[in-house]
């Protein structure tokens, strides 16, 4: 009797990268079942704080990608977090999958953060956030260790490319310039700031859960080396939209004045160490395990981006 085909159960699916998996997925032949938290037909429905709900939807899964997003609020974070952790390592545990872990950079610290930031980076984290991401991946890494599930983490700068609306490039500078409106940066647009390719991100993570030998670690996205400021990626924004590189920073005490009022900016103000010192990060580890994989140029990614938001506008 064969063994059932694998299917890889993808959290968080409505997302830029989940989106993105499903997509690599697809080209690969590999079968792919969509989890999100809104009905959605042929998806599966899944509150992921329900231990119930997440044990459902990874029934008969041969992989978990957890790719999911919360709220941008201190307080979501620490309530929903340890609890979505905790019920996708017990329903992966029950079905025999494995686990891909999207997570961020915000447990490495103390800031400013090492150049260039590497797996090894000290853990000191000097915001909530970056507490609540430590505590999570080091439950997924007990659980490993301890063999309840196999596991990875695949650890992403922060996000641009086709359909990042969340990214700090598409809400400061795209956006605004599309309406019109001058571009902004918080923090200093002359420091050295990396971002990862959402669909280098969604290919990476295929690449290393079909990878046997990546389990029980983690691993830094595939990031361009190159050096780039976001004045940098302003002017390739500009050049693209034809619109003059004019751009407005945002610095500390008009960051800290605007933080009174506006509830994302003051969940932001405790992150915002990452755009006032250079933020250098480095996926050496992943480039070497892979070789022959294509990390997109800046040049060419805000390019993909800005026609993408365009052409949205578009329609």
């Amino acid at each position: 009797m064969s063994e059932p085909d694998p299917i890889h159960t993808v959290l968080g699916a409505n997302g830029v990268i989940g989106q993105g998996v499903i997509r690599e997925l697809a080209a690969r032949g590999i079968e792919a079942r969509p989890v999100g938290r809104s009905p959605r037909p042929g998806w599966c429905q899944a509150d992921l704080t329900d231990p119930a709900a997440t044990a459902r939807a990874l029934e008969g899964a041969s992989h978990v990608y957890l790719c999911a997003g919360l709220a941008y609020d201190t307080a979501v974070w620490k309530r929903d977090w340890p609890k979505i952790m905790d019920n996708v390592i017990r329903g992966a545990e029950r079905h025999g999958a494995r686990v891909v872990f999207l997570d961020n950079i915000y447990m490495y610290g103390p800031p400013p953060l090492r150049k260039p930031i590497e797996e090894d980076h000290p853990q000191n984290p000097s915001s909530q956030k970056g507490l609540v991401r430590k505590e999570i991946a080091a439950t997924l890494i007990e659980a490993c260790k301890g063999g309840k599930v196999q596991a990875l983490i695949a650890r992403a700068p922060d996000f641009y490319g086709p359909g990042a609306t969340n990214s700090l490039l598409y809400q400061t500078m795209i956006a605004k310039m599309l309406k019109g409106q001058k571009a902004m940066w918080i923090g200093d647009p002359d420091r050295l700031h990396s971002f990862g390719h959402v669909t280098d991100i969604a290919k990476a993570m295929v690449l290393l859960a079909l990878d046997t030998g990546a389990y029980g670690q983690v691993w830094h996205t595939p990031t361009s080396g190159e050096g780039v400021t976001a004045r940098e990626l302003h002017r390739m924004v500009a050049k693209q939209l034809a619109r003059p590189a004019k751009l407005t920073k945002m610095g500390p005490l008009p960051l800290s004045l605007v933080a009174l009022f506006v509830p994302i900016v003051r969940e932001l103000k405790e992150m915002s160490y990452q755009y006032f010192s250079s933020y250098s990060f480095s996926s050496s580890k992943f480039e070497r395990r892979f070789p022959s994989f294509k990390i997109t140029p800046y040049e060419t990614g805000i390019a993909q981006m800005v026609d993408s938001f365009r052409n949205d506008a578009h329609k």
